[in-house]
């Protein structure tokens, strides 16, 4: 699920893609992040699909190996139980991944090969769960969808094969991995629960989402010289055109939700762009960005255009607000 610590990444990344414009439209740079969410969703919906055709190949490869003559009958019969997992079944009368599948067009995208899912398959079969799996006495939904928690995080996720199936699909997917797992598992935990499979929803409030990804983006775009202007007396000794680009737009991003969000602490945004500095920038880069955001925030809310109610009153530790 989509969380505000995401959503400034995107923003950052979709911005830095248009830095060769002069003047970046922000329509078009919300466009790009929409589509970025998008995509998303799909990787999402196709992980899923992905777990249910592996599923679903279990009785091709016990084909191939009953016609090869390479595992004993009792051996075939114990794997074709897999096949009668009720997940492939769960998934496709689930109508909201019916009605996904037509909205994203699902069926346009491949699967991977027979050499590729008999690989796959060959990594399921060894797994000491899967084992344990064929040989209860009978299947419960609890039992049914722990192994497929257990396929997707011990097969899926570290497969360099399925990386590269994914990047073909959307080139945000090294960014967005973190976040579909957690949804792909959470769905799956779903799966063994009473009211059973329910799809994950990319976001709590996506209004609310897109209102913040417009302020921080509007502000960025249509503002750029009112918002250099102030963050300019607190680079020392820097001029504004040798601080790296990707510094810039931080230091206009993080004074652009400062001003605009009057629902985040302060402490909150300064804590999420030094974290910022330091995945997408550098050691020395974050150090720099941390001290000009702390002297530009103390200063701007002084002069009061820097100003919060409501939840944004919060100056205290800002644990249970961090992904705000």
């Amino acid at each position: 699920m989509l969380n505000r610590r995401h959503l400034r990444v995107k923003i950052l990344e979709t911005l830095y893609a248009h830095h060769s414009d002069a003047h970046p439209d922000a329509r078009k740079v919300m466009v790009d992040i929409d589509a970025s969410v998008q995509s998303m969703k799909v990787c999402y919906l196709l992980s899923l699909r992905l777990l249910a055709e592996i599923v679903r190949f279990t009785n091709q490869w016990a084909d191939q190996r009953e016609a090869k003559m390479m595992m004993a009958v009792r051996r075939i019969h114990e794997n074709r139980r897999f096949a009668a997992h009720p997940y492939p079944s769960d998934l496709e009368r689930l109508e909201s991944y019916r009605q996904a599948e037509v909205s994203y067009r699902l069926r346009g995208y491949p699967l991977p090969d027979t050499d590729q899912m008999t690989m796959l398959f060959k990594e399921v079969v060894a797994l000491e769960a899967y084992q344990n799996y064929i040989n209860l006495p009978e299947q419960f939904p609890l039992e049914d969808y722990n192994l497929l928690h257990v396929i997707y995080k011990e097969i899926l996720l570290p497969n360099e094969m399925i990386d590269a199936y994914f990047e073909e699909i959307s080139i945000h997917w090294e960014t967005d991995k973190e976040w579909i797992a957690a949804a792909v598992i959470k769905t799956l935990k779903e799966g063994s629960r009473v009211g059973g499979l329910r799809l994950v929803d990319m976001s709590r409030d996506w209004p609310s989402d897109l209102s913040f990804c417009s302020n921080i983006v509007q502000e960025v775009c249509d503002r750029a010289e009112l918002t250099d202007a102030r963050i300019k007396p607190y680079l020392k000794s820097w001029d504004l055109e040798r601080v790296a680009f990707i510094d810039l737009l931080i230091l206009r991003m993080a004074l652009a939700e400062m001003v605009m969000e009057q629902q985040i602490p302060v402490k909150v945004t300064l804590n999420e762009y030094l974290e910022l500095a330091k995945s997408h920038s550098t050691p020395k880069s974050s150090i720099f960005v941390n001290g000009v955001l702390d002297a530009l925030s103390k200063n701007l809310q002084a002069e009061g255009i820097i100003v919060k109610s409501g939840r944004g009153l919060i100056t205290q530790s800002t644990t249970n607000v961090r992904n705000s």
